[in-house]
């Protein structure tokens, strides 16, 4: 179950390296590999296991990114997704709303609204430096695919790769959908979107 009017490609008019998204990622012909929903409960596979267990991980493969919230269901999975380009390039983030905004998402909707707007304020002054990144190899991946699209494809990649070692049937849709998330009316209505996506499930 998808929000309506999803972009099905990146919007040109941003590069995807600062700011926070909606992704959701589909299986490959909707199939129902990461789990089932029965009376409004959700029972993940051995699959939606691993998955969930890589969304957890994501920060400490690429300390740029965070995921705060996510739902996994039976055929996609949402994220909600922060990328600070200040981390990726090595460069102190400055603003100290940048710093706090995890735990402050992770505590509530209400405390996700009001650091939306701290985090997406900040995505211009942290855009102007050219600081030299932590990791060459990792930098050199992200500018020609974008971070967002590096952190999408590693969780991607994990997850097929746990399919194909433990011979589960499963493959990823191609693309991935995104929404940018600009205020924090937006925000507020994606986290409750995804909370509800269960629930919703058998509607």
């Amino acid at each position: 179950m998808d929000l309506p009017n999803r972009r099905t490609t990146r919007a040109k008019w941003h590069n995807y390296n600062d700011g926070v998204y909606h992704i959701t990622l589909n299986s490959r012909d909707r199939i129902h590999s990461l789990g089932n929903i029965k009376d409004g409960e959700l029972q993940l596979s051995e699959l939606g296991q691993a998955l969930k267990q890589y969304i957890e991980s994501t920060h400490e493969h690429y300390p740029y990114a965070e995921i705060p919230i996510f739902q996994i269901m039976p055929d996609h999975v949402h994220l909600l997704v922060t990328i600070h380009q200040a981390e990726a390039q090595g460069r102190r983030k400055d603003d100290a709303c940048i710093v706090q905004s995890c735990a402050c998402i992770v505590q509530s909707t209400a405390c996700i609204a009001q650091s939306t707007a701290c985090i997406v304020q900040s995505s211009a002054s942290t855009t102007q430096s050219t600081a030299p990144s932590l990791d060459p190899k990792m930098k050199k991946v992200s500018d020609r695919r974008g971070y967002l699209s590096t952190v999408i494809g590693g969780i991607k990649s994990a997850t097929t790769k746990y399919a194909n070692a433990h011979d589960i049937p499963f493959a990823w849709a191609q693309r991935f959908y995104d929404v940018i998330i600009k205020d924090e009316i937006q925000m507020t209505n994606t986290i409750n979107y995804i909370k509800s996506n269960v629930t919703n499930w058998e509607k």
